[in-house]
């Protein structure tokens, strides 16, 4: 076999599949377009799945890529393997609808044995036993029956309950016996059994059959091939290394690392064995394989934080960090050479990386390294304040994991110094059950989506008219019904609907759809939404329509909510353009989505945006608009677009198409835009921020209105709200005779207000609110005191030694503190307390002097076990004071009946 860098083997992939007709596709961001179901692209085929399932035209039925993917399933797995990874490159060749099982065997074949001169008597096979036509095919090349593995569903048959499906077949090389120290020899992988010397290099899908969801089985129309081969494998095998990171692409960073520790990697640890290096060996793992994830993951657009992708990449950042502490890396200069070390391996390729965009992951990582030198200190307070037993129960050690982002190796590391033992089997359960919920929130897509074969098909014509609010003339072209079955016609029926000309604005770049109605024979059915098929044509979904094939209708859409619509998509090309000009260039967009009534804009920045720099940004905007500038709708080229600085972000894919892309110009904004807009400036009227939140740690949110109509109502609306939330409010207090009386008289009564207006009344209805809230807390406060004094003197008028008072409606804090203050003043007296809610619960408190309990042997917790045996009933506390409650209230005579019992 050819001994091959990682980048020589990614490049060699890429130019055979180039030259058997595939294109090649460019690897994605890490972070999902518009893709709720999966956190980070996990697979190499991820980035295609609309193509697969129809949703959208490849640019070629032949693709090739290589992309990158962060899966972190197997995070505790890292380093102890030879090739579990969070971040690593899958090499993919897929067939849409073109070539099938033979053409993906003989390039699978002429790439292994003739580009990378593979052993033939090195590879093993694996097919779906009842794949017949598979086996035939690699046996065309001479290969032993005895290499040529018949295997099960459950391990050669890609299913996920409905939908396509098909076989698959795996290709592993045989590294030899010196990967197998127990000579198992080849049962190794006849036995599917974890091994380093028969390494799984490629795996190619047959998407061949349809599952109807019962078990049924048809053929596809149309097959597609899926592959996906780990470069980081075929890297350790051409390299003759032990492991995956022993490859040139995980060295590079290893060895930046090392030169700020004393302690060096060893490669031939893998034979040698010694403990003490094979855990330095495993801090090195980690820390190359968690910086690489790390570093792509900024650079895409992820941002450390508590939820979500953000907090997957803050664990991995602070697991590394751990790991360099245990390596004794101190000098903190070595995040950046780490950093450094992931550009150097792997820039040439992900060109991007040697921009400017490599200061903002340093500037971030950095940041949260530092950031997590605090967090370590609360955690490491929590680990000793909960071994005081000798033991570490496995909630603590979740909580550890969990919250403070401590690595488990860290967790072992401290209960091994103070000899504790941890139950770190029922953690590894909770943790699974915690990845099962995971999961199931998440749920990992599997290259290949239902295929809807009606709207694949659809060919027809249809034009979409940008600036027209009706149409005359519409011809019925094709129906639905609500489960997209192709009809003749709808009976009043909710359907699909396709015109040969539309004005209703399909769904897309985040702008909703128009909606509005179809006019027919003197009837108006409702259109409620519209979606983009394949091949562009806008279907609309209709409620109860009484529709026919070639029928002719007049189209109305909701001219109101399209003019509001179109401001606020245009404004949003301001505000983008405004953040970038007065915030920072570095400036990404996650997302965006243009309503009638409002815009928001997501995106991500290092730091939360001052109220000065929102105004500023604000303004910018303004003055655009003031400027009036037309609107000018360009077609240009992908090239042609980039050449003058246009900008395409979230959710948009542009590739080169036939014909021309739509390229907005919006005075100095330049976008590659497929939706309405504003034919001047102007139109636009006025734009107002009216918040800015946080998404998460580094990404945040602004939304804003636009049309001076909307913004009156807005402020209006905003008046309203802040009126409710005051009088609400008021009635929780006694205002008679209060100093704020007036003032809140006068917000209550004032009239409505303009949208200049509103800054001063926010200011206005928020002092107010505060000179409330104080107020309340001062009534409340005295209402405390007074309800402590009077739980106190009917105690008090008993002078028995245990004195029992019911109260209803209570605060029992009130109850707890005026029970303390009597023990206390009655040093050899029990008080008990039974305080009804509701009608619906009782609780009980039980309370004595702590002294007196001792010196007479009193545990209270005794008298709590006898009011317990009444049904529903819980409590307990410390010996001198317990509390607890029934969710029944008719125990209040059990309790009273028990209590009479009570002797000291």
């Amino acid at each position: 076999m050819l001994k091959l860098s990682t980048s020589q083997i990614r490049n060699k992939w890429i130019e055979f599949f180039k030259k058997h007709d595939h294109m090649f596709i460019e690897p994605a961001s890490l972070i999902p377009e518009n893709d709720p179901s999966i956190l980070w692209i996990n697979s190499g085929v991820a980035t295609l799945k609309d193509y697969f399932s129809g949703k959208e035209n490849p640019p070629a039925n032949r693709l090739v890529n290589s992309q990158k993917a962060i899966r972190t399933n197997d995070i505790f797995n890292v380093g102890q393997t030879s090739r579990h990874h969070t971040l690593f490159e899958m090499l993919g060749n897929f067939s849409i609808g073109d070539y099938f099982k033979e053409k993906a065997v003989d390039l699978a074949y002429e790439f292994l044995v003739k580009e990378l001169e593979i052993d033939i008597n090195k590879l093993w096979f694996t097919v779906y036993e009842d794949d017949e036509e598979t086996i035939s095919y690699w046996k065309k090349y001479n290969i032993k029956d005895e290499r040529i593995l018949r295997c099960g569903r459950d391990r050669n048959f890609w299913d996920i309950g409905s939908g396509p499906c098909g076989p698959c077949t795996e290709i592993h090389y045989d590294r030899g016996e010196k990967y197998d120290p127990l000579k198992i020899g080849e049962k190794l992988i006849l036995e599917d059994i974890e091994n380093d010397r028969f390494v799984e290099i490629w795996n190619i899908v047959f998407s061949q059959f349809n599952n109807d969801g019962k078990g049924n089985y048809t053929e596809l129309k149309r097959k597609n091939i899926d592959t996906g081969a780990g470069l980081e494998r075929i890297a350790s095998i051409s390299q003759d290394v032990p492991t995956n990171f022993d490859a040139d692409n995980f060295q590079t960073i290893i060895h930046a690392t090392e030169q700020f520790s004393t302690f060096k990697y060893d490669i031939n640890n893998y034979f040698n064995k010694d403990q003490k290096q094979s855990e330095i060996n495993f801090a090195y793992k980690v820390i190359a394989d968690h910086f690489r994830a790390a570093v792509f993951a900024i650079a895409d657009g992820a941002v450390p934080s508590n939820k979500e992708r953000g907090y997957i990449l803050r664990r991995l950042i602070r697991r590394a960090a751990v790991l360099a502490k245990k390596l004794e890396i101190n000098d903190p200069a070595w995040v950046n050479a780490a950093i450094d070390g992931v550009v150097l391996s792997m820039g040439d390729f992900y060109s991007y990386l040697r921009t400017k965009i490599i200061d903002k992951v340093k500037l971030i990582l950095n940041k949260e390294i530092n950031l997590f030198e605090k967090t370590l200190k609360q955690g490491l307070s929590v680990f000793e304040a909960n071994t005081k037993n000798n033991s570490l129960d496995k909630n603590i050690t979740f909580k550890l994991v969990d919250t403070y982002g401590f690595p488990i190796e860290l967790i072992k590391e401290l209960a091994k110094a103070k000899n504790i033992e941890i139950d770190l089997e029922a953690f590894e359960e909770m943790f699974k059950q915690h990845q099962l919920i995971s999961k199931n929130k998440n749920t990992s897509i599997t290259a290949l989506e239902q295929q809807n074969e009606s709207l694949l098909k659809l060919d027809l014509e249809s034009k979409f008219y940008y600036h027209t609010f009706s149409i005359d003339q519409a011809k019925v072209i094709k129906l639905y019904d609500q489960n997209f079955n192709e009809v003749d016609q709808l009976e009043y029926e909710d359907g699909y609907v396709v015109f040969d000309q539309t004005c209703f604005y399909a769904t897309s770049g985040g702008q909703v759809n128009d909606t509005g109605y179809i006019i027919a024979d003197n009837e108006k059915y409702f259109v409620d939404d519209v979606i983009k098929a394949p091949n562009l044509q806008h279907v609309h979904h209709t409620i109860e329509a009484k529709l026919a094939l070639d029928q002719i209708v007049r189209l109305e859409i909701n001219k109101q909510d399209r003019i509001n619509i179109t401001a606020n998509h245009s404004a949003e090309h301001l505000l983008q353009y405004c953040l970038r000009k007065v915030i920072s260039q570095d400036i990404k967009q996650e997302g965006a989505a243009k309503y009638p009534y409002k815009v928001t804009f997501d995106f991500t920045h290092h730091e939360p945006l001052t109220k000065e720099k929102i105004i500023e940004v604000e303004n910018a905007m303004n003055q655009i608009v003031a400027e009036h500038h037309e609107a000018k709708e360009l077609h240009l080229s992908l090239k042609e677009a980039k050449e003058m600085g246009a900008m395409a972000f979230f959710g948009e894919k542009y590739k080169e198409i036939k014909g021309k892309l739509r390229v907005m110009s919006i005075g100095p904004t330049l976008e590659l835009c497929g939706g309405t807009h504003v034919h001047n400036t102007e139109d636009i009227e006025r734009v107002k921020i009216i918040d800015f939140s946080s998404k998460g740690s580094g990404s945040w949110r602004i939304t804003m209105i636009t049309r001076n109509e909307n913004l009156n109502k807005y402020a209006i609306d905003q008046q309203t709200n802040f009126k409710h939330e005051l009088t609400k409010l008021s009635q929780l207090i006694d205002l008679t005779n209060s100093s704020v009386l007036d003032q809140y008289n006068q917000f209550i009564n004032q009239d409505e207000i303009n949208i200049d207006q509103l800054d001063q009344l926010t200011d206005q209805f928020n002092n107010l609110k505060e000179e409330l809230l104080k107020l309340k807390l001062e009534q409340d406060k005295q209402e405390a005191k007074n309800s402590l004094l009077a739980i106190k003197k009917a105690f008090n008028q008993s002078t028995d030694q245990i004195r029992i008072q019911t109260f209803k409606n209570e605060d029992n804090k009130i109850i707890f503190n005026a029970l303390s203050e009597l023990i206390n003043e009655n040093l050899s007296t029990v008080f008990i307390s039974f305080n009804v809610v509701d009608d619906a619960k009782v609780q009980y408190l039980l309370a004595t002097n702590e002294q007196f309990a001792k010196n007479n042997n009193i545990n209270l917790n005794t008298w709590a076990k006898n009011l317990n045996v009444v049904e529903n009933t819980k409590g307990g506390g410390k010996p001198y004071f317990v509390q607890g409650g029934c969710s029944s209230n008719n125990a209040l005579d059990q309790f009273l009946a028990i209590s009479k019992e009570f002797k000291i």
